[in-house]
Formats: C-alpha cells, structure tokens, sequence
C-alpha cells in the first residue's frame, strides 16, 4: 500500500549537509507504578520497523537510508524528525486498535522549507506485517531539487518478536504466584 498526502515539494537535501535522523516516542500521561498493568502493557506492546530513505531522482550518490525500530503503545506516537540545510520534516506515527488483527495508523507530518510550512493528517488500516509505504512529501518530480522520502512502516505485536525462551522468562517474571515443593527433602535444609 502506498500513502502519499501531499504533492511534491521542494526539500532541499545533499548527503553532506543531511544532520541527522532524531526518533523518539512521546511520553503519554504520566502514571504511578501501582496503576499500570505490566501483562495487559507487554500483550498491547507492539514493534514497529520503518526502513527510512531519502534520495535524489537519478542520483543514486545521493541516497541515505536508516532502519528505525521502536517498540510502543496504541495511543502513544513514534516521531521521526529529518533536518537538511533549511529544511524540517517532523513525522509521528501513531497506532489504535481496530478490527482483530487490525490497527489503525494515524501519520502526521509537518514540513518547514525555509518559510514556508505545510502539515497533513493521514488515517488508514492496516494489517500486522503488511508494509505500508508513506511518502511524507509526496512523490518526487523532475527537478533535481527535489527529495523523495519513503518510509516503509512495518507493525508486529511485540510478544510476537520474541523467542520461545524470551516469552516465558518475561511471563514468568510476571506471573504473582510463586510456588514451592516442600513434598521433597531439600539439601540445604537439615
């Protein structure tokens, strides 16, 4: 599936200038150590892979990719921030429950090109692992000025990402019950 939500641009981008890649999950409401339910959190927890490229039409010197992978909540965004020589992209991912085994992504990008801004809200479906292209500045034209940025954004539940081994530490580490067979002869007692 491929998102673009707004025609193409003039984001000036060269490799050499590119500054960098800033990504951060936003921290939600705040909530004391007694309200959260650390089981219910990790089987809402879901992994999200974006496989970020910026390049030049035609020039393939003009390439820079990033892998990020973040794992977070429904409800809570992912941003991913680009700086060039005078521009700003800000992108924030954010996904809700759906239908089973669906989610809902909301991306919200703005740009800044010198003075001038634009912003866009895109809402759509998407399944677990399907990859999504978005195209935060829409598809690139002809001129050379120009940049395409695509972002291939990939979501798994994140229990789903662990090992077998992995798994049951982490819900034996969360299982309240503790239990002991005092039926055997134990050596350290005698």
């Amino acid at each position: 599936m491929i998102v673009s939500p707004v025609s193409p641009i003039k984001f000036r981008f060269f490799p050499e200038v590119f500054l960098f890649l800033c990504v951060s999950v936003a921290s939600g409401a705040q909530e004391t150590a007694d309200s959260i339910d650390v089981g219910k959190l990790l089987r809402e927890a879901l992994y999200l892979l974006i496989d970020v490229e910026a390049s030049i039409p035609d020039n393939p010197a003009g390439t820079w990719e990033a892998k990020v992978k973040k794992i977070t909540v429904p409800g809570r965004p992912v941003e991913l921030r680009l700086h060039g020589e005078d521009s700003h992209l800000k992108v924030e991912f954010t996904l809700y429950p759906a239908e089973e085994n669906k989610l809902l992504l909301v991306a919200r990008s703005e740009i800044r090109v010198g003075s001038e801004y634009s912003s866009s809200l895109t809402s759509l479906t998407v399944e677990y692992r399907d990859a999504l292209y978005y195209y935060p500045l829409g598809r690139s034209s002809e001129l050379v000025e120009d940049v395409e940025i695509r972002m291939a954004v990939e979501v798994t539940p994140y229990l789903d990402t662990l090992s077998k081994e992995d798994r049951d530490a982490i819900e034996s580490a969360l299982d309240s019950a503790v239990q002991f067979d005092l039926s055997k002869e134990s050596s350290a007692i005698k």
